[in-house]
C-alpha cells in the first residue's frame, strides 16, 4: 500500500512539475509573440536599434524555450495523458522558434541596415540587391524550415489558451515565410527588371478605383518606362482615352470573351480588363499601345490602382504636385474625387501624369522607410492590386505566383473562385461603392465541393446627393443610367469543372433561361446587372459546386475596391 502512495505521490509530482514547466514555456511563446510584434512595430517606424533589441529579446526568449522543452524528461512528458498533447505542441513551437531565432532573423538583421542604400544617385545599387539576395533567400528556408516543423500539427486538443498562442504563432511565422518567399523572388529578379543585363521596357497602367474593372480600376493612364544599368525613366505619359475606340478588337477575341464581355473587350484600351484574366488584358493593352505609339517593344506590362500609390507613399514619402501636397492619407481621395471637382475633364490627365512623374521621381530619391516602400510592393500584389504581365523577357516563375500574376487559375486540387465587378456606369461612382464577398463550403458530394457566397453591394451617397456632383462624376445618364446611380456588371466563374446552381438578387431568383452561362477555358461564368441608387444595399447570393477531385481549401479573388486591405479569402475545405 505505501508503495502504491509512492507511485501516486511520483506521478502526480511529474504531473505538477510538467504542468509548471509547460505554464513557463507557454509563457515563453507569449513572450515569442510580443518580440515579434516588436519587431513589426520597430520596422514600421524604421527604428534600427529597435529591430536590433527585439531580435536580440526573441533569441533570449527562444533559448529559455528550448532549455525548458529540450531533453529526455521533457520527451517523456509528451506521452503523459492530460499534458501530452499540449507538451508536443509546446516543443514543436520551442523547435520552430529557435530555428527562426538562430538561422531566419540573422540575415535580415545583417541586410536591414544597408536597405536605405537600395539607390545611389538615384540609380538602383545592383550589387548591393545581389548581396542581399542570398541573405534573403537564407531567411525565407530558415522560416520554411520553421513552418515545416509545426505544420500540420493538430492544436484542437491543446488547452484552450495554449491553442490560441499557438495556431496565432503558426499563423505569423506562416504569413512571414510567404512574405519571404516574395521578397526573395523580387529580390532575385530585380536586376534584370531595372536592366542590368540589358535595357528593358515596361508599360505601367495606372488603373482607376473610381470606375471599377474587374482587375481594379479603369485603365486610366500609362507611361513608358525605360530601365537601364539601375536607372528607371520616364519617357513617355498619355492618357487611357486617348486610344480612342477601334473598329474590330486589336486582338482577335473567342466566341466566349465575345459573349462575356463584349467587342469592346478588344476594341477599347479602357475596357481591356473587363476580363479578370490579367495576362489577357495585358496582352490587348500592349497590342493597342504598340499599335498607336509604335516602339519600343515591350519587355512587360505592370498595372497599379491608385490604393498602391497610397502604399507606396508610406515608404517613399508625401509629394508636391502643383503646389498641393498629397500625402499617403488623402492620396486616394485626391485622385479619385477631388480633382473632378477642382480640374476640368481636360485638364486631369495631365494631373494624374504629373502625379505619376512625381512619385516615380520621389522613388529614386532616399527613401523615408526603404521598408515600407517594400512593404506596399508586397501588400499591393498580395490584394491583387498590383499585377505583371511578361510580353517578351522571361521572369522568375516564383515572381508571378499568387494574384500578381493575375491568370484565371484552372484545375489545381483547390477550387477557385472569381468575383468581379464591373461599372457599366461610363461614370466615377465607384468612388463611393463598398462591396463585401463571402464564399462558404458547405458540403462534399461524391469528392465534388459545393459552395455558396454572397456579395453585399452598398452606394454610401443617396441618388439626390450624387445628383449635384459634377457631371463627370456621374456619368450625366451618356449610357442611360440615372444621374446618381451606378449599373454594375457583376461576374461570377466558377471553379475549374464546376457548376453554378441557383443564383438570387435581392431575394428573387434569377430565372435559369436568363443567366447566359459561358466557358471560359474550363471555368463556367455568369454575368449579373446590378443597380445601386444609395437608398439600400443589394445583395446578390448563388450557389456553385466545385470540380470533382478539387478537394483543397477554397481560393477566393475579388475585385479590389478603394478600402485598404486584401477582398481575397482563404475558404476551408468542406471535403
Amino acid at each position: 500500500m505505501r508503495s502504491l502512495s509512492v507511485l501516486v505521490l511520483l506521478v502526480l509530482s511529474v504531473l505538477g512539475w510538467a504542468t509548471f514547466e509547460a505554464f513557463r514555456a507557454k509563457a515563453d511563446l507569449l513572450e515569442a509573440q510580443a518580440a515579434l510584434q516588436e519587431i513589426k512595430i520597430a520596422l514600421d517606424q524604421d527604428d534600427a536599434v529597435a529591430v536590433d533589441r527585439a531580435i536580440d529579446h526573441l533569441a533570449d526568449v527562444a533559448g529559455s524555450a528550448a532549455d525548458r522543452t529540450g531533453g529526455l524528461l521533457w520527451s517523456g512528458i509528451t506521452h503523459l495523458p492530460l499534458v501530452g498533447d499540449d507538451a508536443r505542441g509546446v516543443r514543436s513551437a520551442s523547435e520552430s522558434l529557435s530555428v527562426i531565432a538562430d538561422d531566419g532573423l540573422s540575415p535580415l538583421a545583417r541586410s536591414y541596415d544597408e536597405f536605405d542604400h537600395l539607390t545611389v544617385d538615384r540609380r538602383v545599387d545592383v550589387d548591393l540587391v545581389r548581396e542581399l539576395t542570398p541573405r534573403l533567400e537564407a531567411s525565407r528556408d530558415a522560416f520554411g524550415r520553421a513552418v515545416a516543423i509545426v505544420d500540420g500539427l493538430d492544436s484542437r486538443g491543446y488547452a484552450p489558451s495554449l491553442r490560441t498562442i499557438f495556431d496565432e504563432y503558426v499563423s505569423t511565422i506562416g504569413t512571414t515565410h510567404r512574405t519571404l518567399e516574395q521578397a526573395a523572388a523580387a529580390s532575385s529578379a530585380l536586376p534584370a527588371v531595372v536592366g542590368a543585363d540589358g535595357p528593358r521596357d515596361y508599360l505601367f497602367v495606372f488603373e482607376n478605383n473610381a470606375e471599377i474593372r474587374a482587375t481594379g480600376g479603369l485603365p486610366g493612364s500609362w507611361a513608358l518606362i525605360h530601365a537601364e544599368d539601375g536607372l528607371l525613366t520616364m519617357t513617355e505619359q498619355g492618357s487611357g482615352s486617348s486610344f480612342g475606340e477601334r473598329e474590330r478588337p486589336v486582338l482577335p477575341l473567342s466566341p466566349q470573351e465575345r459573349t462575356l464581355f463584349g467587342e469592346q473587350l478588344g476594341t477599347y484600351f479602357l475596357d481591356a480588363n473587363f476580363t479578370p484574366d490579367y495576362p489577357r488584358a495585358a496582352a490587348l493593352m500592349a497590342a493597342r499601345w504598340s499599335e498607336v505609339q509604335g516602339g519600343p517593344t515591350l519587355d512587360a506590362v505592370v498595372s497599379v490602382d491608385t490604393v498602391t500609390l497610397s502604399y507606396l507613399l508610406q515608404g517613399i514619402g508625401d509629394i508636391e504636385v502643383r503646389d498641393t501636397e498629397i500625402t499617403a492619407t488623402q492620396v486616394v481621395t485626391a485622385l479619385l474625387s477631388s480633382v473632378y471637382a477642382i480640374y476640368a475633364p481636360e485638364d486631369q490627365d495631365e494631373v494624374y501624369e504629373d502625379v505619376a512623374a512625381e512619385v516615380l521621381d520621389a522613388a529614386k530619391r532616399d527613401l523615408v522607410s526603404p521598408y515600407n516602400f517594400m512593404r506596399a510592393i508586397y501588400t499591393s500584389a498580395q490584394e491583387g492590386r498590383l499585377h505583371i504581365a511578361p510580353m517578351r523577357s522571361e521572369l522568375p516563375a516564383a515572381l508571378l505566383r499568387g494574384p500578381v500574376g493575375g491568370g484565371l487559375a484552372q484545375s489545381t486540387g483547390r477550387p477557385r473562385v472569381d468575383v468581379t465587378l464591373n461599372d457599366a456606369t461610363g461614370s466615377k461612382m465607384s468612388f463611393y461603392l463598398r462591396h463585401r464577398v463571402d464564399v462558404d463550403a458547405v458540403g462534399c458530394a461524391d469528392g465534388a465541393q459545393q459552395l455558396t457566397g454572397t456579395l453585399d453591394l452598398t452606394q454610401e451617397i443617396p441618388a439626390d446627393q450624387a445628383a449635384d456632383l459634377p457631371d463627370y462624376v456621374t456619368g450625366a445618364g451618356r449610357y442611360g443610367t440615372t444621374v446618381g446611380e451606378q449599373l454594375l456588371l457583376i461576374r461570377l466563374f466558377a471553379p475549374a469543372g464546376g457548376a453554378f446552381g441557383q443564383i438570387v438578387i435581392d431575394d428573387e431568383q434569377i430565372p435559369r433561361r436568363y443567366l447566359q452561362i459561358v466557358d471560359i477555358d474550363g471555368r463556367p461564368a455568369v454575368t449579373v446587372v446590378v443597380q445601386l441608387d444609395g437608398s439600400t444595399p443589394s445583395r446578390l447570393t448563388w450557389e456553385m459546386q466545385a470540380g470533382a477531385g478539387d478537394q483543397g481549401d477554397v481560393d477566393v479573388r475579388v475585385t479590389p475596391g478603394l478600402e485598404p486591405g486584401t477582398f481575397n479569402t482563404v475558404v476551408p475545405s468542406a471535403c
